[in-house]
């Protein structure tokens, strides 16, 4: 497949693919967390996600180079200028939470291998999921009332969607707020 060649870093920065950049990233830094271990990995993808957002807000030029305020007050974290861009700070902490970074104990080492295996072999979309669940909602068991909150206990509180579906690729969780019909549980079968 041939594809054209970018005429500036912004028309580059529209075309970003945020799950084939996550695709990459995590091939990366399971590579560096095998070679070097995990504080290598998670050192590796902070480092990247500066620079990157150092070379954004360079190519945009929207930290001014006068001294007068607090540069740190003016970066763009958010690439507001990019949607394309905006959900990889996300997708890196996101990453850097899962089990396949995580330094502390409590990540069994045969589990971080499953994960390395299983992440190794994913397409771009599932390892998205794997990485960042999607977490939808219910009016009632048959009818969808909003297909991909954001995964924060204030999306759990709304009083319109009192069930919500989290699937984390390996693991789906449903879960029926105070507010369900309790004669509606459990959820009929949907086969796909």
């Amino acid at each position: 497949m041939q594809f054209l060649t970018a005429q500036n870093i912004r028309e580059l920065y529209d075309c970003v693919e945020p799950e084939v950049v996550l695709c990459l990233l995590v091939h990366k830094v399971m590579l560096a967390s095998l070679k070097e271990g995990v504080r290598e990995g998670r050192v590796l993808l902070h480092d990247w996600l500066v620079i990157l957002v150092a070379q954004y807000n360079d190519d945009y030029k929207l930290v001014p180079y006068s001294s007068g305020s607090s540069i740190s007050s003016q970066i763009d974290v958010t690439f507001s200028q990019s949607p394309q861009m905006q959900p990889l700070p996300r997708l890196v902490f996101a990453l850097l939470r899962n089990p396949l970074l995580r330094c502390h104990e409590g990540v069994h080492p045969d589990y971080r291998i499953f994960l390395q295996c299983l992440f190794s072999a994913l397409e771009p979309s599932s390892l998205h999921r794997a990485v960042y669940p999607m977490m939808t909602s219910y009016s009632t068991p048959d009818k969808q009332a909003y297909p991909r909150h954001s995964l924060s206990l204030a999306a759990l509180m709304t009083n319109d969607s009192p069930i919500f579906l989290l699937d984390a690729f390996t693991t789906l969780i449903v879960f029926y707020a105070s507010t369900a019909d309790p004669s509606q549980f459990p959820p009929p079968i949907i086969v796909y």
